[in-house]
Protein backbone atom coordinates (compact mmCIF):
# COMPACT_ATOMS: atom_id res chain seq x y z
CA UNK A 1 0.00 0.00 0.00
CA UNK A 2 2.63 2.48 0.72
CA UNK A 3 5.65 3.55 -0.80
CA UNK A 4 6.82 6.24 1.98
CA UNK A 5 9.71 4.92 4.64
CA UNK A 6 7.60 3.70 7.99
CA UNK A 7 11.15 4.87 9.38
CA UNK A 8 10.86 8.38 8.08
CA UNK A 9 6.98 8.34 8.64
CA UNK A 10 8.43 8.10 12.63
CA UNK A 11 10.91 10.30 12.63
CA UNK A 12 8.95 13.24 10.90
CA UNK A 13 6.27 12.79 13.61
CA UNK A 14 8.43 12.88 16.10
CA UNK A 15 9.84 15.96 15.06
CA UNK A 16 6.46 17.25 14.87
CA UNK A 17 5.64 16.43 18.59
CA UNK A 18 9.09 18.23 19.40
CA UNK A 19 7.52 21.60 17.63
CA UNK A 20 9.27 21.31 13.93
CA UNK A 21 6.01 21.99 11.71
CA UNK A 22 8.65 21.51 8.67
CA UNK A 23 8.31 18.18 8.93
CA UNK A 24 4.81 18.26 8.80
CA UNK A 25 4.54 19.89 5.85
CA UNK A 26 6.82 16.52 4.61
CA UNK A 27 3.70 14.49 6.02
CA UNK A 28 1.32 16.50 4.56
CA UNK A 29 2.84 16.09 1.11
CA UNK A 30 3.97 12.35 1.31
CA UNK A 31 0.31 11.20 2.16
CA UNK A 32 -2.26 13.98 0.70
CA UNK A 33 -2.40 12.31 -2.84
CA UNK A 34 -3.32 9.20 -1.53
CA UNK A 35 -6.11 10.77 1.16
CA UNK A 36 -7.18 12.74 -1.79
CA UNK A 37 -7.70 9.80 -4.24
CA UNK A 38 -9.60 8.28 -1.28
CA UNK A 39 -12.16 11.11 -1.01
CA UNK A 40 -12.19 11.51 -4.38
CA UNK A 41 -13.90 7.76 -4.34
CA UNK A 42 -16.41 8.90 -1.68
CA UNK A 43 -17.65 12.18 -2.80
CA UNK A 44 -17.02 11.80 -6.60
CA UNK A 45 -15.90 16.04 -6.61
CA UNK A 46 -12.26 16.91 -6.32
CA UNK A 47 -13.11 19.92 -4.31
CA UNK A 48 -15.22 18.57 -1.88
CA UNK A 49 -12.19 15.90 -1.33
CA UNK A 50 -9.81 18.68 -1.01
CA UNK A 51 -11.51 19.95 1.57
CA UNK A 52 -11.91 16.38 3.22
CA UNK A 53 -8.50 15.96 3.20
CA UNK A 54 -7.71 19.51 4.54
CA UNK A 55 -9.58 18.43 7.55
CA UNK A 56 -8.04 15.75 8.48
CA UNK A 57 -4.72 17.39 8.44
CA UNK A 58 -6.20 19.59 10.45
CA UNK A 59 -7.22 16.81 12.61
CA UNK A 60 -4.31 14.78 12.69
CA UNK A 61 -2.59 18.45 13.80
CA UNK A 62 -4.83 18.64 17.02
CA UNK A 63 -4.11 15.06 18.17
CA UNK A 64 -1.02 14.36 16.48
CA UNK A 65 0.35 15.46 20.21
CA UNK A 66 -1.32 11.83 21.78
CA UNK A 67 0.07 9.68 18.71
CA UNK A 68 2.36 7.46 20.14
CA UNK A 69 5.22 7.26 17.37
CA UNK A 70 5.87 3.30 17.58
CA UNK A 71 2.19 2.81 16.24
CA UNK A 72 1.36 2.57 12.84
CA UNK A 73 0.25 5.53 11.22
CA UNK A 74 -0.99 5.08 8.37
CA UNK A 75 -4.26 3.25 9.51
CA UNK A 76 -4.66 5.94 11.88
CA UNK A 77 -4.38 8.69 9.57
CA UNK A 78 -6.48 6.88 7.03
CA UNK A 79 -9.22 5.70 9.72
CA UNK A 80 -9.70 9.68 10.55
CA UNK A 81 -10.14 10.17 6.82
CA UNK A 82 -12.37 7.68 6.24
CA UNK A 83 -14.42 8.57 9.30
CA UNK A 84 -14.90 11.83 7.99
CA UNK A 85 -15.52 11.01 4.36
CA UNK A 86 -18.31 9.08 6.22
CA UNK A 87 -19.40 11.91 8.03
CA UNK A 88 -19.81 14.25 5.54
CA UNK A 89 -21.83 11.73 3.47
CA UNK A 90 -23.86 11.23 6.23
CA UNK A 91 -24.47 15.02 7.05
CA UNK A 92 -25.13 15.58 2.85
CA UNK A 93 -27.76 12.39 2.98
CA UNK A 94 -26.10 10.97 0.39
CA UNK A 95 -24.57 7.62 2.08
CA UNK A 96 -26.25 5.63 -0.67
CA UNK A 97 -24.23 7.20 -3.60
CA UNK A 98 -20.99 6.61 -2.06
CA UNK A 99 -19.49 5.88 -5.72
CA UNK A 100 -21.92 7.18 -8.67
CA UNK A 101 -21.16 8.21 -12.00
CA UNK A 102 -18.57 6.45 -14.10
CA UNK A 103 -15.53 5.06 -12.49
CA UNK A 104 -12.62 5.87 -14.56
CA UNK A 105 -11.40 2.49 -16.03
CA UNK A 106 -7.90 1.98 -16.04
CA UNK A 107 -8.07 1.11 -19.69
CA UNK A 108 -5.87 2.28 -22.63
CA UNK A 109 -8.26 2.79 -25.36
CA UNK A 110 -5.34 2.04 -27.50
CA UNK A 111 -4.39 4.57 -29.51
CA UNK A 112 -4.00 3.78 -33.24
CA UNK A 113 -4.64 0.63 -33.18
CA UNK A 114 -7.94 -1.11 -34.98
CA UNK A 115 -11.05 -1.33 -33.02
CA UNK A 116 -9.11 0.62 -30.24
CA UNK A 117 -12.04 2.85 -30.40
CA UNK A 118 -14.84 0.12 -30.15
CA UNK A 119 -12.62 -1.36 -27.07
CA UNK A 120 -12.66 2.51 -25.66
CA UNK A 121 -16.61 1.79 -25.47
CA UNK A 122 -17.15 -1.11 -24.06
CA UNK A 123 -14.44 -0.54 -21.69
CA UNK A 124 -16.58 2.70 -20.84
CA UNK A 125 -19.87 0.73 -20.76
CA UNK A 126 -18.68 -1.60 -18.73
CA UNK A 127 -17.12 0.40 -16.06
CA UNK A 128 -20.71 2.44 -15.92
CA UNK A 129 -22.41 -0.53 -15.42
CA UNK A 130 -20.14 -1.65 -12.48
CA UNK A 131 -20.57 1.76 -11.19
CA UNK A 132 -24.78 1.22 -11.54
CA UNK A 133 -24.32 -2.33 -9.89
CA UNK A 134 -22.30 -0.96 -7.33
CA UNK A 135 -25.27 1.40 -5.34
CA UNK A 136 -26.68 -1.95 -4.78
CA UNK A 137 -24.28 -2.66 -2.71
CA UNK A 138 -24.25 -2.03 1.19
CA UNK A 139 -21.55 0.90 1.74
CA UNK A 140 -19.09 -1.23 3.47
CA UNK A 141 -19.66 -3.53 0.39
CA UNK A 142 -18.90 -0.81 -1.70
CA UNK A 143 -15.74 0.39 0.44
CA UNK A 144 -13.92 -3.26 0.49
CA UNK A 145 -14.89 -3.83 -3.56
CA UNK A 146 -13.32 -0.45 -4.21
CA UNK A 147 -9.91 -0.02 -2.62
CA UNK A 148 -9.37 -4.16 -3.91
CA UNK A 149 -10.59 -4.16 -7.68
CA UNK A 150 -10.73 -0.59 -8.66
CA UNK A 151 -7.93 0.96 -6.50
CA UNK A 152 -5.46 -1.95 -6.29
CA UNK A 153 -4.83 -2.26 -2.67
CA UNK A 154 -4.12 -5.15 -1.42
CA UNK A 155 -6.09 -7.04 1.10
CA UNK A 156 -3.76 -6.62 4.54
CA UNK A 157 -3.55 -2.73 3.55
CA UNK A 158 -6.93 -2.56 2.97
CA UNK A 159 -8.49 -4.37 5.80
CA UNK A 160 -6.14 -2.45 8.23
CA UNK A 161 -7.48 1.05 6.32
CA UNK A 162 -10.92 -0.12 6.79
CA UNK A 163 -10.13 -1.14 10.88
CA UNK A 164 -11.75 -4.62 9.99
CA UNK A 165 -10.19 -8.10 10.15
CA UNK A 166 -8.83 -9.28 7.13
CA UNK A 167 -11.12 -12.31 6.95
CA UNK A 168 -14.11 -9.85 7.35
CA UNK A 169 -12.93 -8.19 4.48
CA UNK A 170 -12.48 -11.35 2.31
CA UNK A 171 -16.03 -12.42 3.32
CA UNK A 172 -17.32 -8.68 2.68
CA UNK A 173 -15.37 -9.06 -0.96
CA UNK A 174 -16.52 -12.19 -1.94
CA UNK A 175 -20.35 -11.50 -1.07
CA UNK A 176 -19.73 -7.85 -2.86
CA UNK A 177 -18.03 -9.66 -6.33
CA UNK A 178 -21.36 -12.35 -6.44
CA UNK A 179 -23.35 -9.46 -6.10
CA UNK A 180 -22.05 -7.54 -8.76
CA UNK A 181 -21.53 -10.27 -11.17
CA UNK A 182 -25.28 -11.27 -10.88
CA UNK A 183 -26.29 -7.93 -11.54
CA UNK A 184 -24.80 -7.73 -14.42
CA UNK A 185 -25.72 -11.21 -15.67
CA UNK A 186 -29.27 -9.60 -15.21
CA UNK A 187 -28.08 -5.78 -17.14
CA UNK A 188 -26.73 -8.01 -19.62
CA UNK A 189 -29.75 -10.35 -20.30
CA UNK A 190 -32.24 -7.02 -20.26
CA UNK A 191 -33.13 -6.72 -24.08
Amino acid sequence: MSSIDADQTRAWIVAVQGGDRHCFRQLVESYSRRLMSLAYRYTRDWDVSQDLTQDTWIKVFRNLSRFRPGAPFEPWLFTIHRNGCLSHLRHRKRKAEVITGEIEPAVDAGGDRPGAADRGILAREFWSQIGQAMKSLTPRQQEVFALIDIEGQDQRSAAALLSIEPATLRSTLHFARRRLAQLLLEMEAQP
